[in-house]
C-alpha cells in the first residue's frame, strides 16, 4: 500500500487502542436497523401529506414519497461520509496512514457483525467507504478483510448491492495490473468480484416481481 510519511509525533500505542475503541462504538450507534428507518420515513411522510391538499394527493404523492426517501438518504450519507473524514484526519495525523489497513478492517468488521444480528444499513456503500479511505493514502484491501467481506456474502449477511459488482471489477482490474501485489491477494479479490456477480443474479432473480430493490444503495 502506498504510504504517506507523517513527520508528526506519532502517540502511543495506548492511545490508538482508545482512539480505535470509540471509532468502532461511534460508526456502530450510525448503523440503523431497518424497522427503525421505516418508522422514520412514515413520520416524514405523514407530516408531508398534512402539507398536500385532498385535492393535490392522488397526483402529488408518490412524488413526495420518492423525494422524502431520497433527500433522507442523502442527509444520512452525507453525514457519515463528512464524519468518517473527520476521524480519519485525525487517525492519520496522530499515528500515519500505517494504520489504514486496520482502521478500514476495524470498520468492515463492525458493519458484519452488526448485520449478523439485524438487518441493518449503514448508507455508505463500499465503494464510498473506500473512496473516503483512499484520499487519505490507502489503496489495497487487506486480505484478512476481503475474508470477512467475502464470507457476509457468502452467508447473505449482507446484500450483493452493497458490494457493488463494478466497483469492485474496476478496482480487481487495477489491481491485477500491479506487480507488487501477490497472486493470492489478487484471488481472493478476484473471487469476491465473481461471488458479487452470482449473487446479485440470484437475488435480481427472486426480486424480479419487487421494485424498488436498490434504493437504499443507489444514492
Amino acid at each position: 500500500m502506498e504510504q504517506i510519511p507523517n513527520s508528526n509525533e506519532v502517540k502511543p500505542i495506548s492511545d490508538y487502542d482508545a482512539i480505535k475503541k470509540e471509532f468502532s462504538k461511534f460508526f456502530s450507534n450510525l448503523m440503523e436497523s431497518n424497522k427503525s428507518i421505516v418508522n422514520q420515513l412514515q413520520e416524514l411522510r405523514e407530516s408531508k401529506l398534512g402539507e398536500i391538499s385532498e385535492s393535490e394527493a392522488n397526483i402529488a404523492i408518490n412524488d413526495e414519497i420518492i423525494n422524502i426517501m431520497k433527500s433522507y438518504l442523502i442527509i444520512k450519507f452525507n453525514f457519515i461520509s463528512q464524519k468518517l473524514k473527520e476521524k480519519l484526519d485525525d487517525i492519520v495525523e496522530n499515528y500515519s496512514t500505517t494504520v489504514l489497513d486496520d482502521i478500514f478492517d476495524t470498520l468492515i468488521s463492525i458493519w458484519v457483525r452488526k448485520f449478523q444480528k439485524e438487518a441493518k444499513v449503514f448508507f455508505i456503500s463500499l465503494e464510498q467507504i473506500y473512496e473516503v479511505f483512499y484520499l487519505f493514502g490507502f489503496r489495497i484491501i487487506p486480505s484478512e478483510t476481503l475474508d470477512k467481506l467475502t464470507g457476509a456474502l457468502q452467508w447473505d449477511i449482507i446484500s450483493p448491492y452493497w458490494f457493488d459488482y463494478n466497483f469492485l471489477r474496476d478496482y480487481f482490474n487495477k489491481l491485477s495490473s500491479k506487480k507488487d501485489i501477490s497472486k493470492e491477494l489478487k484471488n481472493k479479490t478476484w473471487i469476491l468480484v465473481e461471488l458479487t456477480r452470482i449473487k446479485k443474479q440470484e437475488l435480481d432473480k427472486k426480486l424480479s416481481h419487487y421494485q424498488p430493490k436498490e434504493e437504499f444503495y443507489k444514492i
